[in-house]
């Protein structure tokens, strides 16, 4: 049972952090000029310290390249207030310093506070050296980095958030025996596994704050062992009152040399078409316990994926799998990557144990693009109360339909001029509340993205009003870009953006909204233009060379916008019919 660092009353419920303030000297290569930059360090910087040195009031290293084995990184560089010197009271510098550094923390590390105190990342801040600050230093150095209980855990990606979701073990919090914090990939009696405040407006006193926590773990833990945090004195003072619930979980290192065995992936084949997830997925064994499995992704270019599976560079980078029974003999893992562009591409997953063995397997796999054509066709001629839009077209992309669509304005088997289909009733499109209700979803599939073939929109509706999205798949920030057709001031208008923000838009010259009737709304993107057709008739044309890949994650809607909260985010919901839709490629 161990009092929380009085260091880490500033960071906001991060509960179980050490923060640890220390002396920097031998910070830059080169020797700039006297005065407050003097030898600044920089944001970014990676450097391999020690836990000596992670903690000491000094340290000589220098920054090393962020692709190499490092143990801290630089999140933060400031200069201290103009208010305060190197000589006024110790406090209000360590205060000044600590609420900036724990700031830029919370944001390089990421998650929620709960999920912050449940994991093994630790704050270190320093100061320049007695040298430095006659030079007229006033920078302050802010880094991250993960206790190991005696030593610190390398880090494996230099990318905001640094903490995976979910959490890894060789990023989660454990305690040893002598209740130093370490990785749950390494040898420890305990983990953290819950967390709660503490109620009351006034600091409960140390002998009753230390009761409350241990009663409160003692009800949240299923072990008969189990260890404790609680938060001092200071920490509630700055609204800090989160306990941390460790409970039994003992992961021995002993004399095992036995390397674990990654067996065969299950998935992907050897051979993967465009339009299927490339999804990573198998097991792993150990003749004691796989502590720690680790996937990573390079293209035919040998750049690596990165952890929001969209971007590759040149930083290798561990991929955020889903990892189950971790800690005993056998784990299996998954991660789903999305859709791939055709090329060559290879997966190498890594398996240890506590005592350090390592094993890894590389598997290649060919992503190829299949024979063009395919598409979907939604008649949408089903009867009332229908929980299902079918596609006609042979790709079996059926949409779904809220059980409750009818009450929130959305009604199906609707006749008009002689057609039948699907009605939104008039509703504000920025007026909250949000009613997902409303909107039509198609899971994602890649013959609903554009891509980068030949693709047309088809669509006959009808509306007296003029706003709203008909439909689109992806927003503004989807990864991948979007397609959409809205129709602000009743003129339709039609948007392909490719993943690097590349877009071409083309509007038509016609108000349909005026006469209420139907019209057919055919967009097509090919290689050079996005041309626009109402009716059978060209209304205009734009060009769309510039314009990339299409390809997004996220499901077809039509009716309005999936992520929206009418507050922040209006999801622009359509009110009008709709009599079918085609997509198709070609």
């Amino acid at each position: 049972m161990t009092n929380l660092s009085s260091f880490r009353r500033l960071l906001g419920g991060i509960a179980g952090l050490a923060v640890i303030t220390a002396l920097l000297s031998g910070v830059a290569a080169e020797t700039a000029g006297a005065g407050p930059g003097y030898q600044e360090p920089t944001k970014g910087d990676c450097r391999t310290l020690s836990l000596k040195q992670f903690r000491a009031r000094s340290s000589s290293s220098a920054p090393v390249a962020c692709t190499s084995t490092h143990t801290a990184q630089t999140i933060y560089v400031g200069k201290l207030p103009g208010r305060l010197s190197w000589r006024s009271p110790r406090g209000r510098v360590t205060d000044a310093i600590e609420t900036r550094c724990a700031k830029a923390w919370r944001k390089a590390v990421g998650g929620t506070a709960k999920k912050r105190a449940r994991s093994a990342f630790a704050l270190a801040t320093f100061e320049p050296t007695k040298a430095q600050k006659r030079k007229g230093a006033r920078w302050f150095r802010c880094d991250a980095g993960l206790l190991r209980g005696t030593s610190m855990t390398p880090l494996t990606t230099t990318r905001a958030p640094l903490l995976m979701t979910p959490t890894p073990y060789d990023q989660a919090r454990c305690m040893t025996s002598s209740e130093r914090i370490t990785t749950c990939d390494a040898a420890h009696a305990f983990k953290a596994t819950h967390t709660f405040k503490v109620k009351g407006k006034r600091y409960p006193g140390k002998p009753r704050v230390k009761r409350l926590a241990k009663q409160g773990c003692k009800t949240r833990v299923a072990t008969a062992a189990f260890r404790f945090e609680w938060p001092s004195r200071v920490e509630w003072a700055e609204r800090n009152r989160l306990v941390v619930c460790f409970s039994s979980d003992v992961l021995a290192v002993g004399s095992d040399t036995t390397k674990p065995v990654v067996k065969a992936l299950t998935s992907p084949p050897s051979l993967l078409p465009t339009t299927s997830d490339f999804v990573i997925n198998g097991s792993a064994t150990d003749n004691v316990a796989v502590s720690t499995l680790l996937a990573r992704v390079t293209n035919d270019a040998g750049r690596f994926l990165q952890d929001n599976l969209t971007t590759f560079s040149t930083t290798a980078n561990d991929l955020p799998i889903t990892v189950t029974g971790l800690g005993t003999p056998n784990a299996s893992y998954n991660l789903n990557t999305g859709k791939r562009a055709a090329g060559a591409y290879t997966v190498v997953v890594q398996a240890a144990d506590a005592a350090g063995n390592l094993a890894t397997r590389q598997t290649p796999v060919t992503v190829t693009n299949p024979s063009s054509g395919g598409g979907v066709v939604y008649q949408m001629n089903e009867g009332p109360g229908a929980t299902t839009m079918i596609d006609t077209g042979g790709s079996n992309l059926h949409g779904a339909i809220s059980p409750t669509a009818a009450a929130h304005g959305l009604t199906s088997g609707v006749g008009f001029q002689g057609a039948t289909g699907y009605l939104w009733a008039f509703r504000s499109p920025t007026e909250p509340p949000a009613e997902p209700e409303r909107v039509i979803q198609v899971p994602d599939n890649s013959i609903l993205d554009a891509g980068s073939d030949v693709f047309t929109i088809e669509i006959r509706y009808r509306t007296n009003n003029s706003f709203g999205n008909i439909m689109q798949k992806g927003q503004a920030t989807s990864a991948g870009g979007q397609w959409k057709i809205q129709a602000p001031g009743g003129r339709p208008s039609c948007l392909f953006k490719d993943g690097a923000g590349n877009r071409s838009t083309v509007r038509s010259s016609i108000d349909l909204s005026d006469t209420g009737q139907w019209a057919t709304l055919r967009c097509v993107r090919d290689a050079s233009y996005v041309t626009m057709y109402i009716n059978g008739v060209r209304n205009g044309r734009n060009s769309a060379s510039n314009v990339g890949t299409i390809n997004n994650n996220a499901p077809l809607t039509i009716g309005g916008k999936r992520n929206c909260d009418q507050i922040e985010v209006t999801c622009d919901y359509f009110s009008g019919s709709i009599d079918y839709v085609t997509l198709t490629h070609s």
